[in-house]
């Protein structure tokens, strides 16, 4: 097994995240009067073996029933866990990518046509412009594609609220 060959540090650290993941479900289960969310952000860490798909499987599955909800996110939607999990997660964004690859694997998850050029140079190219004029990159910063509920995709630009101590939070760079 994986785990035999990891450091007991990683192991440690590994089995740490774990209980934290677990602690959030318990919190957000807790109380049915209002809605949590519980984010897992780079996500394979969770995903990555099969008690942390379990964990996640039941945050998304109960979820509904204990008005809470799991938001994921990952470069890669294979990070997101088994088939079964990846088909519950019914609200979908796609985000700039700079690898044609990863690119083509988000589309896909979209249930849009990844061997499309032109998605492929949408998502890699278009969306949030990294190049050019700092105001224009500035202004177009959030541009994703959405799949909803319905399986609709579109175009969409997700804002920073206008809380400023809240979007200065959500902007902010961790430095070393």
């Amino acid at each position: 097994e994986s785990a035999q060959r990891l450091e007991f540090e990683k192991v440690f650290g590994r089995a740490c995240l774990y209980l934290i993941a677990a602690l959030c479900r318990e919190v957000s289960f807790a109380d049915r009067g209002r809605f949590v969310g519980v984010f897992f952000d780079e996500c394979w860490w969770l995903t990555s073996s099969v008690e942390g798909q379990e964990l996640l499987l039941e945050q998304i599955r109960d979820g509904r029933k204990h008005f809470a909800g799991a938001f994921l996110g990952s470069h890669d939607p294979a990070d997101f866990g088994n088939e079964t999990i990846r088909g519950l997660l019914s609200h979908r964004f796609l985000f700039r990518h700079r690898s044609p690859t990863l690119a083509s694997r988000g589309l896909e998850f979209l249930g849009l046509d990844a061997a499309e050029p032109g998605l492929v140079d949408l998502v890699t190219k278009e969306l949030s412009p990294v190049h050019g004029n700092p105001v224009e990159r500035e202004r177009r910063a959030g541009e994703c594609l959405y799949r909803h509920l319905t399986g609709s995709v579109d175009q969409v630009k997700i804002l920073l609220p206008p809380v400023p101590r809240i979007a200065e939070a959500i902007t902010t760079t961790p430095v070393e």
